[in-house]
């Protein structure tokens, strides 16, 4: 329960302490008297966002809540699995500080931590009812929420909702690879040109050998012509040819050297050139022997070039570069080939998390079946109590095409709250027939019956019974006494008839300077609520009657708690 709340430099509070006990504790004040700016406060310690209006524009603003835990409860297990405990497990601390220039500090147990982690701990420690939820209550998706959290269903529905993540999410997956009718042609295509690539240059072998011999051959009978002329000019005796004249000279010059020895190195030079013009003519035979003159091998060779050049160009490159052509080629059909198996896998996947979807989903339905009837009868006898004493309330739930329908993140079911405040007529949609009165009323209903089912050890009812007065409000008041033998129930109203029945009466109020405006709030004692529950009973003035009213109201109240403490304790 919230046991101390401290509130310095916020709004119109300069200091502001306030000891919340068990039970029934209700806020009282005139209309603008600031009852909210508490709740505000409160709410902005539990992580909301700062509006920058309420704060003081020359200080910090603090704010300080002790709550006094139960063990074990959802905040301590929150506590323990975070290590903010302390070594008293009963008291948790939760600080935020607001300076001037907008930072935010926050702490749990007076050490630093992030404002997601007040948020997440706030939800184990106070649940809030506001005036503005009735709104709230006209949309079906707020009204699954209520009707999820009175069947206790939150635990299944979050793991429907997880569920559906893990589908969607590889639901997105499979789009982004997935390949439409056109990559599949594509990729027929890429198949086919790596196919008729690899074909060719199989047949074709290496392509530098190939483009080696198409030059030999193409041009071998050149080169044998001239190569044998080459040759009769060395070796052709009719013609005289250069060897013939070179053993000729050597001839004559070898009988001049007979006569002088000046001589002998020319011989001897042209000794050797006859030797290499011997060797250079065998080289020449040898060589013109193996030239080939092949027309066919020459075509058949064409043949193959003319198609290796017809897809280079379609391939928009060179013979040179069709390998690398062709390595591209497999590369790419790799990766179609992985592709294609990433999605085999995700595919299976996304049949599997369906599958696992439908299976919570169904039991979601089912669970929620199975809770209507006795919500639809508590939301009835609650809503008659509450002065539509002919009301029907009925919870609809349509399942929307159940598997063959796309997963949502709620499960298979639309579910609306009905209501047919009148015998004789059909149940309508709360949007379409509930008035402001009615709405107010259906709306405390549902606070009260998804109320206990809360794990928080306090909660919040923040105006919820505007539009109600009379022997109505009273029953209103009982309602919340009732709830707040179990736990801690801080209620702020401008009904006597609920004023009356709390354990605790606070009242708030402006204290005016000539400079400034300050929010008070005290702890009212017996003779204090007689006043108090007399002004909001009505009037300027505030007569003895009225008083005498006032005090009837608290003795009633009186009684009436006695009697239900007595029957509590039996």
């Amino acid at each position: 329960m919230l046991a101390r709340l401290h509130i310095k430099d916020f709004a119109i509070i300069q200091m502001l302490t306030i000891d919340f006990s068990r039970g029934l504790n209700v806020i009282t004040g005139e209309t603008g008297a600031g009852k909210s700016i508490i709740l505000e406060a409160l709410n902005l310690l539990l992580g909301a966002r700062v509006d920058s209006k309420l704060l003081h524009d020359k200080r910090c603003t603090t704010i300080t809540a002790h709550f006094d835990i139960i063990e074990p409860s959802p905040a301590h297990q929150w506590l323990k699995q975070q290590a903010w405990g302390t070594d008293n497990t009963r008291q948790c601390i939760l600080h935020r500080e607001i300076t001037k220039q907008g930072r935010s500090y926050h702490y749990i147990n007076n050490r630093p931590c992030a404002l997601q982690d007040l948020r997440k701990l706030s939800q184990h420690l106070i649940h809030s009812h506001h005036q503005h939820q009735q709104q709230q209550l006209l949309k079906n998706d707020y009204q699954r929420i209520l009707f999820d959290q009175y069947a206790n269903l939150r635990p299944l529905q979050q793991a429907v909702s997880e569920c559906y993540r893990h589908w969607l999410h590889t639901k997105q997956q499979l789009e982004k690879i997935t390949m439409p009718d056109t990559h599949q042609q594509q990729q027929a295509w890429l198949q086919y040109q790596y196919q008729e690539l690899t074909e060719l240059l199989t047949t074709c072998g290496d392509l530098e050998l190939l483009q080696q011999t198409h030059q030999q051959l193409s041009h071998a009978e050149h080169h044998l012509q001239q190569g044998q002329a080459c040759l009769t000019q060395l070796q052709d005796t009719d013609h005289n040819p250069i060897c013939s004249q070179v053993q000729q000279v050597l001839k004559q010059l070898m009988q001049l050297q007979a006569k002088t020895d000046t001589l002998n190195s020319c011989c001897n030079l042209l000794q050797q050139a006859g030797i290499y013009l011997d060797e250079a003519s065998e080289q020449l035979t040898a060589y013109l022997a193996q030239i080939v003159v092949s027309p066919q091998g020459l075509a058949e060779i064409d043949q193959k070039l003319a198609q290796l050049h017809a897809i280079a160009r379609k391939h928009d490159t060179s013979i040179d570069n069709l390998p690398t052509i062709q390595s591209q080629l497999a590369t790419q059909q790799a990766q179609l080939t992985l592709q294609a198996e990433q999605e085999t896998v995700l595919q299976q996947q996304l049949e599997q998390h369906l599958l696992t979807y439908n299976k919570l989903a169904m039991e979601l339905s089912q669970a929620r079946m199975q809770a209507a009837r006795p919500f639809n009868q508590k939301m009835t006898h609650l809503i008659r109590q509450l002065g539509i004493p002919h009301a029907q309330f009925e919870v609809k739930i349509v399942q929307d095409g159940a598997q063959s329908s796309p997963p949502k993140p709620h499960g298979h079911d639309a579910i609306s709250f009905l209501i047919a405040p009148n015998p004789g007529y059909n149940a309508q949609p709360l949007n379409k027939i509930a008035s402001g009165g009615e709405l107010s009323r259906i709306s405390l209903a549902t606070a009260l019956v998804t109320t206990p089912l809360h794990h928080a050890s306090t909660f919040i009812f923040d105006e919820v019974d505007v539009g109600i007065s009379g022997a109505v409000g009273e029953m209103v008041g009982q309602m919340l006494q009732q709830l707040a033998q179990g736990t801690q129930i801080i209620c702020i109203t401008h009904l006597p008839q609920v004023a009356m029945l709390a354990d605790t009466h606070w009242k708030i109020h402006k204290q005016h300077r000539e400079d400034a405006t300050q929010l008070k709030i005290h702890n009212l004692d017996s003779s204090q609520r007689v006043e108090e529950i007399a002004r909001m009973l009505g009037g300027i003035t505030i007569t003895e009657e009225t008083r005498q009213h006032a005090t009837t109201l608290l003795q009633q109240a009186s009684a009436y708690k006695a009697d239900h403490s007595k029957i509590d304790a039996r």
